[in-house]
């Protein structure tokens, strides 16, 4: 569904502050997924600002519930 929708996925551990980025995020964001490692602070970079607060309280809320950050 991904490839068809073209929307990719990502995935933050905030136990190990690791991110996760699928091949079409790295593809949407022109980065070499062998070269180019995400972290925390590029992930919030790739973030449109407008949804930037929104992320962050919905991680707060996630951390505070033990829930998981789904659309």
């Amino acid at each position: 569904m991904g490839k068809l929708a073209k929307i990719g996925s990502w995935e933050v551990d905030l136990v190990n502050e690791t991110v996760y980025w699928s091949e079409e995020v790295h593809r949407l964001h022109e980065t070499d997924s062998k070269l180019f490692e995400p972290n925390f602070e590029s992930a919030m970079n790739s973030i449109e600002q407008i949804f930037v607060n929104y992320f962050v309280l919905s991680v707060a809320d996630c951390i505070q519930s033990g829930k998981t950050l789904q659309s």
